[in-house]
Formats: C-alpha cells, sequence, structure tokens
C-alpha cells in the first residue's frame, strides 16, 4: 500500500502544495495532520504508524514534515525500518527501496550517533570542569517554599497525635518525608 503522511504547522496553514506533489504517486490513503514538528501528540502520525505491513511504501513531501529532531526523525525511520517499511521524500530524493536511499538513510543514524556522543562528551567535560572549581553539582538541598509549608504542616500534625500516614496522606508526601521534615523541626 502507498501512504501519503502530510503535516503543516498550523491551522491557518494550507496541506494543498504537499497534496498536489504526492498526486503523481499511487497513493491509497493519506493522512493530514495539522500541528507542529516539535509536538509530542501526532495522532494521524500514530494512526498511520498503527496500519503500515512489511512492504508498504510511505510518501512524504519532505522529511521534516516527519519530524523537526534529527534524533527523533531517525527513531521513525528506524520504526518503519523495523515494520520492512518503505520511505519516499519527494523533496529530499530519498527513497529507502532502493541502495542510494538506503546509504542515505544509514547517514542519518551515524550523523545522530555522532550527535549524541559529541553531547555525551561536552556533558562529561561540564561537569567535571564544574567538580574542578568546586561547584556543587546535583539537586540543592533544602525545603522549597511549598515542602517548607508541608513540613510545618506535618509537624503541627504530628504534634496534635496523627499518625505518619495519615500525615503523609494530607500534605501529599511520602512517609519518609514527612519523617525528615519532624524531625528536622523537632531537632530546632
Amino acid at each position: 500500500m502507498n501512504i501519503a503522511y502530510v503535516r503543516v504547522s498550523t491551522r491557518e496553514q494550507s496541506p494543498d502544495s504537499q497534496l498536489n506533489a504526492l498526486k503523481n504517486f499511487a497513493i491509497d490513503k493519506h493522512f493530514v495532520e495539522k500541528v507542529s514538528g516539535i509536538s509530542d501528540k501526532r495522532p494521524e502520525l500514530e494512526e498511520m504508524l498503527k496500519i503500515l505491513r512489511k512492504g508498504d511504501n510511505v510518501y512524504v513531501f519532505k522529511l521534516d514534515r516527519l519530524g523537526r529532531s534529527l534524533k527523533g526523525l531517525i527513531e521513525l525511520l528506524n520504526e518503519l525500518n523495523k515494520k520492512e517499511v518503505n520511505l519516499v521524500s519527494i523533496k529530499d530524493g530519498i527513497d529507502t527501496s532502493t541502495p542510494i536511499g538506503r546509504f542515505t538513510f544509514n547517514i542519518f543514524g551515524a550523523l545522530a550517533e555522532f550527535e549524541r556522543e559529541i553531547i555525551r562528551e561536552r556533558t562529561l567535560a561540564g561537569l567535571s570542569s564544574a567538580k574542578e572549581k568546586g561547584k556543587i553539582l546535583g539537586r540543592k538541598k533544602g525545603i522549597t517554599i511549598t515542602n517548607k509549608l508541608k513540613s510545618e504542616k506535618a509537624y503541627r500534625l504530628y504534634k496534635e497525635g496523627y499518625s505518619i500516614g495519615d500525615i503523609a496522606k494530607q500534605v501529599d508526601l511520602p512517609k519518609s518525608t514527612c519523617y525528615r521534615y519532624i524531625k528536622s523541626l523537632s531537632d530546632n
């Protein structure tokens, strides 16, 4: 089956130019989405992915219609590959049913892996540099204003004789946190 996925970023935009470009192909089913590419919620894309079968072809006007990030695009291309579904991007000249199309796909995969490694190296270098400068890493210790109010309420309820289980439910905190807050306020 030949399936087209068309996406425009806003409700005001028209998918007509993409649909016109797909007229030259024998498309059996169209999925048209009007949502930003950075959105995680793309129901038409999800529906399309559900119906894909081995040997199907997915047509898009351009790869950026599938997603904005290279990582997200690679994940989607990997999912299509696992289902043995071909991808044809008209403007980008990519057709994964051909050797050159698969080669291009593999280059994208290598670039995504390279990008992940570079980010990892930069993160580790940044952490190392921060440690050398004596910066304290991780979450700041202490009580936020919201949790300060909860801790005071927990302490007050404790003084009134409520059980830790009841206190935890009332202040919406784990029992262990309630114990810690009550202990810290008792020590003061």
